[in-house]
């Protein structure tokens, strides 16, 4: 079994229409939602949630990140309030027929000796979601590093709970993926990919020539990873503001006159900068190096 391709699609604050065509055109078969309105699932108002759902009747969600907030463990008088909000925030990702909950593990700090305690937070959190039937992606969050990560994961032992790998993440905490990717390799279940430069501007994949992104596909690909492959890319953001910017930024600042030139350089690649374009190149770029299957730019 292959890879499966998909990306999110709630850039520039995208509306839930927006987004399912968005999909559609770039004929995705899993959906990842994230956002809808430039809001996060667990604070979005329930009668608007209703008015969304029917929507995807027809359309196979891969994964909801409803960007709940991790529970503080240094706050452990708010857990029956944190874990009844889990449980809210959960029945809404189920009624979107997702497969995957992404979920982050508590904030802690990790030179304490005793796991004990943090480990029976996340299994009640685990217990939560499988009580409705979903399986758990948890994802890099608040620093915590890959060792934490495994040392979790081995305690856990659960068949339906995977990780999420962002060398992205790993890179911005001064953390080696070679070494990440060895001590996490079999649990992961999803793989996010995005480029950056040395700036930390967002680039179309492969070529921000920092960040070893063809380096770290090839691992999985020699592997034979048959998880998810998930685009989420900063560059849409930028080549979406750049141009905009004021001309006294454009003058005098560094920052924007290097994203103004990442702007001019795709416009004079690709001819257009609209997210859906932007999307289109970096899912080419994508399937030719997972499913070594080329996509027609137009």
């Amino acid at each position: 079994m292959k890879a499966i391709l998909s990306t999110f699609l709630d850039y520039k604050q995208a509306d839930i229409e927006t987004q399912i065509d968005l999909f559609k055109k770039l004929k995705l078969s899993h959906y990842m939602l994230r956002r809808i309105g430039g809001k996060a699932i667990y604070e979005m108002p329930l009668d608007k949630l209703d008015l969304i759902y029917p929507q995807f009747e027809k359309i196979r969600v891969l994964a909801v990140d409803p960007l709940l907030p991790s529970f503080h463990m240094d706050q452990m008088d708010g857990l029956d309030p944190y874990n009844q909000l889990l449980e809210e925030t959960v029945t809404r990702v189920k009624k979107f027929n997702a497969s995957y909950y992404v979920y982050t593990i508590p904030v802690f700090d990790e030179t304490v000796n005793d796991y004990n305690h943090i480990v029976e937070v996340i299994t009640k959190h685990i217990k939560i979601i499988r009580k409705y039937k979903l399986k758990i992606l948890i994802k890099f969050s608040d620093k915590h590093t890959p060792k934490m990560y495994r040392y979790i994961l081995d305690e856990l032992k659960h068949k339906h709970v995977e990780i999420i790998f962002d060398y992205t993440y790993l890179y911005k905490i001064n953390e080696a993926e070679v070494t990440a990717y060895r001590i996490l390799r079999d649990y992961i279940g999803m793989l996010i990919m995005e480029d950056i430069d040395k700036t930390g501007a967002g680039r179309v994949i492969g070529s921000g020539e920092h960040i070893p992104v063809a380096r770290i596909a090839k691992r999985f690909i020699k592997k034979s990873f048959d998880g998810y492959i998930v685009l989420d890319s900063s560059l849409v953001e930028l080549l979406g503001t750049a141009n905009g910017q004021g001309w006294f930024s454009k003058l005098v600042s560094k920052k924007t006159k290097h994203e103004l030139k990442i702007y001019n350089d795709f416009i004079e690649r690709y001819t257009s900068a609209d997210t859906y374009r932007v999307l289109l190149v970096q899912m080419a770029v994508l399937s030719l190096m997972f499913l070594n299957k080329k996509i027609a730019l137009g």
